[in-house]
């Protein structure tokens, strides 16, 4: 019996989940900084705590695996300055982002 080739990747396919993965990232920098430094230092404070949380678990059940998707939405939003549910809810505390309040620069301002 002659073995079995190895499963190949459709080059549409392909092309398909790296436009898509591309595409993810970019729109996740669209929105404009919405978070103050001091927020910004407490959301990677309480991922570090998760974190340190779910390593002195006896097992990682359930609870380990939601604390460790809430961890990674904190670290992402305290390195990107941007959470996606404050511009849904419409708030803002980053006081030293263009127009202070959120909203697009202004004429002659960049994005920061």
């Amino acid at each position: 019996m002659a073995p079995a080739e190895p499963a190949s990747i459709d080059s549409e396919a392909a092309y398909l989940l790296i436009t898509c993965i591309g595409g993810f990232f970019l729109w996740c920098l669209m929105i404009y900084r919405n978070l103050g430094l001091i927020e910004r230092i407490l959301r990677l404070a309480l991922g570090v705590a998760l974190l340190i949380w779910i390593a002195g678990a006896a097992a990682f059940g359930p609870a380990q695996a939601a604390a460790a998707l809430a961890a990674l939405a904190l670290f992402w939003n305290s390195i990107f300055a941007r959470c996606y549910l404050w511009k849904w809810l419409g708030l803002n505390t980053c006081t030293d982002c263009p127009g202070g309040d959120g909203a697009a620069p202004k004429a002659g301002q960049t994005r920061a």
